[in-house]
């Protein structure tokens, strides 16, 4: 996701928009927008006499980082060990709540399977999929290709966070039993996987998870 928070980069310079705004002859609005971080792009030339008022280079101005994703999972089967479970871009549900619009499920939602695998020393075993396997309908083979691609594609921060939403919301819906103190999660992305360990906050109310030190 690429990021624009011109108003911090120009304060960290000790400017205000309105200082490049005297200086360069950009309007308000359009630094307002780049402010805000709700641009939908930035002119070459724009580029060019913010990055000269400010000496500062496009890097600067211009940041790539990772998605956030929410993990929500609709009622399923509670005698079932694997659930399926969904993935959004927070900037899609964000924007669908200001507009009071409905974001298009089928094309924005991400599907993948939570499992749990076993249970000892008090230590719980899940892993989090793109399949459930031995899948022949081409729709749900699409599905589970979407998905590969889409986990393949996350960094190690945005996979921690699948997990721990993930997991949290297993332990809270569909866990039978006390929640154990440890649990290790194994996410297969299709080009090897990762583990990931946490450890159980002990609050009564909700599952909360913190990542094993």
């Amino acid at each position: 996701m690429i990021k624009i928070d011109l108003k911090k980069l120009a304060k960290s310079k000790g400017f205000t928009l309105t200082d490049i705004s005297k200086a360069t002859g950009i309007s308000m609005n359009t630094l307002s927008v780049l402010g805000r971080n709700v641009s939908t792009g930035i002119q070459f030339d724009t580029l060019d006499k913010i990055c000269r008022f400010l000496t500062c280079t496009p890097n600067d101005v211009i940041k790539i980082v990772s998605d956030s994703y929410i993990v929500h999972v609709d009622v399923q089967n509670m005698k079932e060990k694997t659930i399926r479970a969904a993935a959004t871009k927070k900037s899609i549900l964000d924007n669908s709540l200001k507009n009071n619009i409905m974001y298009n499920m089928d094309k924005e939602d991400t599907i993948f399977y939570i499992t749990f695998l076993a249970l000892a020393n008090k230590k719980a075993f899940f892993s989090i999929d793109y399949s459930t396997y031995g899948a022949v309908n081409k729709n749900v083979k699409e599905q589970e290709s979407k998905s590969q691609r889409w986990l393949s594609s996350l960094d190690k921060e945005s996979k921690m966070s699948i997990c721990k939403q993930g997991i949290e919301i297993y332990l809270q819906h569909y866990w039978d039993g006390n929640v154990p103190e440890n649990i290790s999660v194994s996410i297969n992305d299709g080009n090897g996987g990762n583990v990931y360990s946490f450890v159980d906050t002990k609050n009564d109310s909700k599952v909360t998870l913190r990542k094993h030190q």
